[in-house]
């Protein structure tokens, strides 16, 4: 099992990448797999509420599926990527 915090650090990162575009939980979840991090769906999204509620992240719902959250890095996300030495840019 993943340890959260090395979970969190690697959606914050993974967003990064992608900034400033927003992405959906499907393509964080195969970055994350691909990482070599098995978790499911359920934590993933579970983190990504965190993060959000912690105002690191930022989220997005389209007009054309509701139920499609997409989320990008947030100020606060890129201000603790910077400040512990994690900032890919």
């Amino acid at each position: 099992m993943i340890k959260r915090q090395i979970l969190r650090q690697t959606i914050l990162l993974q967003l990064e990448a992608a900034a400033p575009a927003f992405l959906p939980v499907e393509t964080l979840l195969t970055g994350i797999r691909a990482a070599g991090y098995d978790i499911t769906e359920r934590l993933l999204r579970r983190e990504l509420t965190y993060l959000d509620d912690k105002r690191l992240i930022d989220s997005s719902l389209p007009d054309l599926d509701p139920a499609d959250r997409r989320y990008r890095l947030g100020a606060g996300g890129q201000d603790f990527l910077d400040a512990n030495g994690l900032s890919e840019s």
